[in-house]
């Protein structure tokens, strides 16, 4: 699946950022995610912060991002992404309270909706709040998208 989203983001054309919302309650590891995925995957440093010490365990809104290498070229696997190198760049940002949706709205907007994706962290400790906690977190994001999705033409919202 993260595959997937960093390959989308890598082979496009342009260098325009793309966002990636991670959303659920807080301690559920969304921010070590986050870090795997760069560790793992990505390997990236970046010339002003690190990317493991990004973020806030406080913030309404946390927020970090990933330079994204094209995974299907051959050394793009075991090679190191900086900051110059001139890659496209995923926003990755990470709600845990749902009463600070409001500020999703500035995140996503129409003419980015095509480079957003989402992703709903579940804690699994707790399996008997899960399908709760998918609730809440999906109709969070419906309510956000409808919005967002209402400010498009038609022609635009057919080609989503």
């Amino acid at each position: 699946m993260w595959q997937g989203i960093l390959n989308n983001v890598a082979q496009r054309d342009d260098l325009r950022e793309s966002n990636l919302l991670v959303l659920g309650d807080r301690g559920v590891g969304k921010r070590s995610l986050i870090q795997g995925i760069n560790k793992h995957i990505v390997k990236a440093s970046n010339k002003f912060i690190e990317v493991d010490k990004m973020g806030s365990q406080y913030s309404a809104l946390d927020f970090s991002f990933l330079y994204v290498k094209d995974m299907s070229e051959k050394d793009a696997i075991h090679s190191i992404v900086t900051a110059d190198d001139n890659l496209p760049r995923l926003n990755v940002w990470m709600l845990s309270d749902p009463e600070k949706k409001d500020l999703l709205k500035k995140i996503v907007k129409p003419e980015s909706l095509d480079a957003t994706a989402a992703l709903i962290i579940i804690d699994l400790d707790q399996p008997w709040d899960l399908k709760e906690s998918l609730y809440k977190w999906m109709l969070l994001l419906d309510d956000t998208i409808k919005e967002v999705l209402n400010k498009l033409p038609l022609d635009k919202k057919t080609a989503l």
